[in-house]
């Protein structure tokens, strides 16, 4: 399990909040969700 900013869980492979499961279909939702700016894959440095 990871906690995110904001509370929410990953747990097997779903984004959870208080046991509910958020619907997050795009990885671009899921950096939304916790607030963080979306950097397209080919863009991304490491």
């Amino acid at each position: 399990m990871i906690e995110t900013p904001g509370g929410y869980k990953l747990v097997d492979g779903y984004v959870t909040k208080d046991g509910n499961v958020i619907p997050v279909p795009e990885e671009r939702d899921f950096y939304k969700l916790i607030g963080v700016t979306y950097i397209e894959p080919e863009n991304r440095d490491l």
